[in-house]
C-alpha cells in the first residue's frame, strides 16, 4: 500500500507507513496489556507464596532440632 501511495507523493508514503506502524502497535498493545495483568498478578502471588515458605522453613528449622533421631547403639 505504501509504494502505491508512494508514486503519487513521498510525504504521503511516509504518512501511510506511520499510520499503519501506529495501528499495528495498537492491535499489539491490545494483545499485551492483558498479558501484562496476568504477569503483575502472578509476580504479586509467587512473592506471597515465596514469603510463606519462608515462614514454614524457618519454622522447621525451630522443630528439626528437637525432633533429631535418638542415638543408636552399635552391636559390641
Amino acid at each position: 500500500m505504501p509504494d502505491t501511495v508512494g508514486k503519487v507523493s513521498r510525504a504521503a508514503k511516509s504518512l501511510c507507513m506511520w499510520v499503519r506502524a501506529m495501528d499495528t502497535y495498537a492491535r499489539v498493545a491490545k494483545t499485551v496489556e492483558p498479558k501484562k495483568a496476568k504477569l503483575k498478578e502472578a509476580t504479586a502471588q509467587l512473592a506471597e507464596s515465596q514469603e510463606m515458605l519462608k515462614g514454614k522453613q524457618n519454622e522447621l528449622k525451630k522443630v528439626q532440632p528437637q525432633s533429631a533421631p535418638a542415638p543408636t547403639c552399635r552391636p559390641l
